[in-house]
């Protein structure tokens, strides 16, 4: 956004230098004779930069505040539940206030740390237009000089010109850093959350049953390349983490979305040069890898939006969804368990149950996230645009912090088979 709007003030600048004419017997303040400076434009650009970031903060703020603000309102309310149970049934409403209290108190160090940043970049700012303005008051800026009142010259008009050009490439850009950032923080919001779409037309309707073309036949195949002690073992596990993986759609309103994820890890797994057993392990867990949303409050399903005590209960899936596989053999179940409890790590750390960072995050886990990020960014959910197939790609090459590249590149050439 700086960049952008530089260029639109130098642009500004360029042209109104064009038009400006004295007045009979005047001197430009700022002209810029031949061996005069700059001074003054880069006034202007730190003006215009410290009212961009006051602007910005103040609505960073207001977002702050509203943010404190409902975290009052819920740790009212569970004040009030705590007061009228008894003292020995309070247990699950204590344990909620104390956390729903931590992540208050983290997401208060972090407002702080936002707003000392933005106060640094004020105060730099501020600094800057001080010791410019002394420059230019000490005559540093450029020398006054006198000019005839004439006819503008070819060098005028091609000033315009460019600086026509200039405004416009500025305003070019600048819309494009909107657009971005817009899309960037909306899908920061819609893949940090797991929230499932409400029923009906919100959540794309019902699935028939239709898989995408790029897998085809794809599981059929690698249980036929198994040997037959195999093949039974294989096709008893698929079939169970199928039922399992329709029980989760239908309890988080999102018809056909574990078979999707489930048919995109097994694509990104042959993408990757696995064999067909770590290729069929994969698709089990995109079918299986929300297990913990069963454990839930159904009724958080209907929701469009939740608030942080809600959001704190889904938070806790992962580790739920970890414990729900009684069903898959011992020698299969820490791998769809890896799955279910680290899907929502991050490359950088960010994510949780237990923020693991880069290696450390399983690869099947790192599979399913991006893949699982790729089917919400493609499926309609209330809160946010559908992505087509190459912009919702992009936003996942755009987060290396959060997605493994090798992963993301896979994922792009399975999805262009299709």
């Amino acid at each position: 956004m700086r960049v952008s709007a530089r260029a639109i003030a130098l642009s500004a600048l360029l042209v109104a230098s064009a038009f400006l004419k004295p007045a009979p017997g005047g001197r430009f303040l700022h002209a810029q004779a031949p061996e005069g400076g700059t001074l003054s434009a880069r006034l202007d650009e730190a003006r215009i930069a410290l009212a961009a970031e006051l602007e910005l903060e103040a609505r960073r703020e207001e977002a702050r505040s509203a943010e404190a603000a409902r975290f009052r309102n819920e740790e009212a309310k569970l004040l009030a539940e705590l007061a009228r149970l008894p003292e020995d049934a309070g247990g699950p409403a204590r344990s909620l206030l104390a956390e729903l209290r931590s992540v208050e108190s983290r997401r208060a160090a972090e407002r702080e740390l936002a707003r000392a940043a933005s106060r640094g970049r004020v105060d730099e700012l501020e600094a800057t237009i001080a010791g410019l303005e002394e420059r230019i008051a000490r005559g540093e800026d450029a020398v006054p000089f006198e000019r005839e009142d004439r006819p503008r010259s070819p060098a005028a008009w091609i000033a315009i010109a460019l600086g026509a050009v200039g405004a416009g490439a500025g305003l070019v850009a600048l819309r494009k850093h909107n657009i971005g950032t817009e899309r960037r923080a909306d899908t920061a919001e819609a893949l940090s959350r797991p929230v499932a779409a409400r029923a009906g037309e919100d959540s794309g309707g019902s699935w028939d049953g239709a898989g995408p073309a790029w897998d085809e036949g794809r599981a059929d195949a690698d249980l036929a390349s198994l040997d037959a002690g195999r093949r039974a073992t294989f096709a008893g596990l698929l079939a169970d983490c199928e039922r399992r993986g329709a029980e989760i759609d239908a309890i988080t309103r999102r018809p056909g979305s574990a078979f999707f994820v489930a048919a995109l890890a097994h694509a990104i797994a042959a993408e990757l040069g696995l064999d067909p057993e770590e290729r069929l392990l994969h698709r089990c867990a995109g079918l299986v890898y929300d297990s913990g949303f069963l454990a839930s409050d159904p009724a958080l399903f209907e929701l469009s939006s939740l608030n942080e005590a809600q959001f704190a209960e889904l938070r806790r899936h992962p580790e739920a969804g970890a414990r729900m596989l009684d069903f898959v053999p011992d020698p299969f179940r820490p791998r769809l368990a890896e799955a279910a409890l680290c899907h929502h790590e991050n490359l950088d750390g960010s994510g949780y149950p237990r923020a693991l960072r880069g290696a450390k995050v399983p690869r099947v886990a790192r599979v399913i996230r991006a893949a699982e990020s790729y089917s919400a960014l493609v499926s309609s959910r209330p809160w946010r645009r559908v992505r087509d197939r190459e912009t919702a790609i992009d936003e996942l090459v755009h987060r290396p912090d959060v997605y493994d590249r090798e992963i993301v590149r896979a994922l792009e050439a399975a999805v262009s088979r299709g």
